[in-house]
């Protein structure tokens, strides 16, 4: 589940990326140079968040265990809750989450300093893009304990944040807006 969640989420905010790698594999082909199928790219991109996913399963089942989920994957915490929208805001102003945004953002910029030819090529590109994108998204991510792993409404809110950060103009500026939001959540829901 988390791998099709995770997928679902984060294959539309790379778009950029994917069509980038289509664009320049589609201009070698035409002069006859070896391309890989975009394929091999996605590929690498998913194995990263197949392992982020991995990890949440095990942070779910750690969290159910010590009974701070409900089965939907809820959490029944507002200390929990309150933490985790504290720390996902707090990640939002840090010069990791501005590095590895700028990365998702540029995906020009990206091929001109990642570019590898051949198949294995293209999932190490894939797994590069997937490192940068699990950097700027992971504690985005973690926010599902606090409001639900399982209500698709939070997860879709959670892929429109994502998307917006990474595609819409003023990158900077959204993802301190949006840190602040979850601060002020964060701390709402500690103090009530």
């Amino acid at each position: 589940m988390w791998v099709a969640m995770m997928a679902a989420m984060m294959l539309p905010a790379t778009w950029p990326m994917v069509r980038a790698f289509v664009t320049i594999n589609r201009r070698r082909r035409e002069r006859a140079a070896p391309y890989v199928p975009t394929v091999w790219f996605v590929l690498g991109y998913l194995a990263v968040w197949s392992v982020f996913s991995i990890a949440a399963v095990a942070v779910q089942w750690a969290l159910q265990h010590a009974g701070v989920l409900n089965a939907m994957g809820e959490s029944i915490s507002r200390t929990l809750s309150g933490v985790l929208f504290l720390a996902a805001g707090g990640y939002q102003w840090t010069p990791l989450k501005e590095v590895c945004l700028a990365r998702c953002r540029s995906p020009e910029g990206f091929v001109l300093t990642e570019w590898r030819d051949g198949h294995a090529g293209a999932v190490v590109m894939g797994l590069r893009h997937g490192l940068f994108c699990v950097g700027c998204c992971w504690a985005l991510m973690l926010l599902l304990f606090a409001v639900a792993v399982m209500n698709l409404l939070w997860v879709a809110a959670l892929a429109a944040l994502v998307m917006a950060e990474k595609l819409l103009p003023g990158g900077r500026i959204l993802r301190h807006v949006i840190g602040g939001g979850l601060v002020v959540a964060g701390v709402v829901l500690l103090l009530t």
